[in-house]
């Protein structure tokens, strides 16, 4: 067999030097050419807040407590944006019904799909969902009115649906574990003991997901369905900024790592979550100050007994049903 000739790889001559000194000249340079909008446009982010991170990065050196903007960054994958406090989700529920008129409410979730242009094509089979016809990673998140994102979680294999996803996510831990904060509200005069999420028609009828009618039959359920389905626009309008905001994400996902792919999504929601904050449109800020985490002490059996006592309690189809009926009298 003939040599293939050999293609030498072209070399395109870049002036990063000259490309970094406009940069500086445009937006940063004390008489610089572009007024602080235009920087917001182009970079989706206040310059102010820009320069608070780049000094933050300047100035660290592993001291303590961390900067602000590190704080942010430091968090584990699971709790990345932040786990909401008493004082949290008692602003969240009060915003909440004030806003869309349900008492109890937590926010919203749903799931969202990155196209994976340089998946293996070994993998390529479980990342690929038949309605998308390429291979996806599935990000699950919550948010809230505000638009900030309570919670995501990004990338397991061969999650190709919503149930699948949230069956392997993290989202009802503290639940589990007889950990979360107290939500106690009252609908058409029941008393109710969990928070819940807005959900879409594919989740399962749990105690803490409240669905809307695929066929409503009577006004009442009509206007609860209406109520439900402009409520749940919360989580889909995080999706839409998010993806508006940092182009990376309207584009297909270039690394063949997973986990390369995980860090990009997260620094994408928490610097979102930064710019919401910074906007002063976050109903309950994260609080920077982390208070490390004493769980009571339990013992095995205990936490066995907690864990079987909070899925049965969570998975209730009859508390979902009572639920969104005390709703819909509610509205």
């Amino acid at each position: 067999m003939a040599n293939r000739p050999k293609i030498p790889r072209r070399t395109i001559p870049i002036n990063h030097v000259g490309a970094a000194t406009r940069l500086y000249n445009h937006y940063f340079a004390p008489q610089h050419v572009y007024p602080a909008d235009y920087f917001r446009r182009r970079f989706r982010m206040p310059k102010e807040m820009f320069l608070s991170i780049l000094n933050d990065i300047h100035s660290f050196n592993a001291i303590q407590p961390l900067p602000k903007h590190f704080a942010f960054f430091r968090n584990t994958p699971t709790d990345l944006v932040g786990r909401p406090t008493q004082e949290d989700v008692n602003r969240m529920t009060a915003k909440h019904e004030a806003v869309h008129g349900f008492s109890g409410m937590l926010g919203s979730v749903d799931c969202m799909h990155w196209a994976w242009r340089n998946c293996p094509t070994a993998w390529q089979g479980q990342y690929t969902r038949g309605d998308k016809g390429h291979p996806t990673i599935m990000l699950e998140a919550v948010a809230s009115y505000d638009l900030w994102i309570w919670h995501a979680y990004l990338g397991p294999a061969g999650s190709n649906n919503d149930i699948n996803v949230l069956n392997e996510s993290d989202l009802f831990d503290q639940l589990l574990q007889d950990k979360a904060p107290a939500v106690n509200f009252a609908a058409n005069g029941q008393q109710f003991t969990k928070g819940y999420y807005l959900a879409d028609g594919i989740y399962t009828k749990w105690a803490t997901l409240v669905k809307s009618f695929k066929c409503p039959m009577d006004p009442k359920t009509s206007k609860f369905k209406r109520f439900q389905e402009s409520a749940r626009k919360d989580v889909e309008r995080s999706f839409g900024v998010l993806q508006g905001r940092w182009r990376i994400l309207q584009q297909g996902a270039r690394p063949l790592s997973i986990n390369k792919i995980k860090r990009i999504m997260y620094s994408c929601v928490l610097l979102h979550n930064m710019v919401v904050e910074y906007n002063g449109r976050a109903i309950s800020p994260l609080d920077l100050e982390l208070i490390p985490d004493t769980p009571p002490v339990r013992s095995w059996d205990e936490r066995v007994n907690i864990h079987l006592r909070m899925t049965g309690e969570l998975r209730n189809r009859a508390t979902h049903n009572r639920l969104r009926g005390a709703l819909v009298e509610h509205i």
